[in-house]
């Protein structure tokens, strides 16, 4: 059984089904909507692969960036802080115990 992913969004929490592909961003048929307008109306994707979640840019206009760095696709482990856009940061919490400080994830630069 894969580890719970819970995605934190201000005071919004959700609990992607590791069975299908979530999707972030500002349009109503996202998962998990993100009512700002700097957040691409797709932006954003988790799965659950044979390395664990993965969250992927969807393409969006400011992509997803990690301490600073910009990144395509980033594995999530343990707690993950990722800025989708300005004013839009989700924490994504892997396992039933996230630390109290972000793991240094694996994440591919672009």
């Amino acid at each position: 059984m894969p580890p719970a992913l819970t995605i934190h969004y201000g005071s919004a929490t959700y609990t992607p089904n590791p069975a299908r592909a979530t999707t972030i961003g500002r349009a109503p048929d996202c998962d998990l909507v993100i009512h700002n307008p700097y957040v691409s109306h797709h932006h954003a994707r988790v799965t659950f692969t044979d390395d664990g979640w993965l969250l992927e840019d969807m393409g969006s206009a400011n992509g997803l960036s990690i301490n600073g760095i910009h990144t395509t696709s980033v594995l999530l482990l343990n707690s993950t802080k990722v800025t989708l856009a300005q004013g839009a940061t989700i924490v994504c919490i892997v396992g039933t115990n996230g630390p109290a400080t972000p793991a240094q994830p694996h994440y591919h630069v672009w």
